[in-house]
């Protein structure tokens, strides 16, 4: 209507009932987004994207949600700096929310991954990515968090995060399987090998021979 008709005020019309219709289901985000997107392409409309995207962050529950939403405010709005300054208001929100919940370390490091591409804030990132290691429990923790922050250029945290995983590795399964992280990953080979190496202190005389095996 407004790129045929050059008529705002009637898009505006059809937008506000659009949304009338669709609020007499259930709240759908899925529906939302893209009359968020309209709205504040078609129309301008600061205060009304919002108060949508206001009630949107109230419907986000579970982190695949967040992501969308977080996706469609830094990417999809016709002002990307308005964008970003109300995802800097959800995003901390959010991440707040997860460190008072029962969210594990994969959702942390989930969550930095949304916080750096969407928001581009270092310091919000470094608060989920902590939160991630403060919550890892299993060498897999550890080195998926580790293959991060290596892509991220920080080889060095990413080696201690590998010695890491290799100390909460109570066997010989264990560390071959972090031992295939790391091969995905693209760890160099004698890197692998030293993390690998710390079998040898393994007790278990059934775990070391498994351990032994894999050499």
């Amino acid at each position: 209507v407004v790129d045929e008709l050059d008529d705002v005020s009637y898009a505006t019309q059809l937008l506000g009932n659009a949304e009338e219709k669709m609020r007499q289901n259930t709240y759908s985000l899925a529906s939302f987004l893209p009359l968020i997107v309209a709205v504040d392409h078609l129309t301008k409309d600061r205060n009304w994207t919002e108060r949508l995207l206001d009630e949107a962050a109230g419907h986000c529950h579970q982190l695949p949600a967040v992501k969308a939403l977080g996706e469609t405010a830094a990417k999809g709005l016709a002002d990307g700096d308005f964008g970003k300054q109300w995802l800097g208001k959800f995003y901390p929100s959010y991440l707040e929310q997860l460190k008072s919940s029962n969210a594990g370390a994969f959702e942390f490091l989930k969550m930095a991954r949304a916080i750096r591409e969407h928001l581009e804030d270092s310091d919000l990132t470094e608060q989920s990515l902590n939160a991630a290691a403060e919550h890892a429990e299993s060498h897999f923790h550890y080195a998926y968090i580790a293959d991060q922050v290596s892509r991220w250029g920080d080889p060095d945290r990413a080696d201690a995060l590998y010695e890491k995983a290799a100390a909460v590795c109570t066997d010989g399964k264990a560390l071959k399987e972090l031992v295939q992280v790391m091969r995905n990953a693209g760890v160099a080979e004698d890197r692998q090998r030293a993390i690998y190496s710390n079998g040898d202190a393994i007790a278990d005389t059934w775990k070391k021979l498994r351990w032994v095996e894999g050499i």
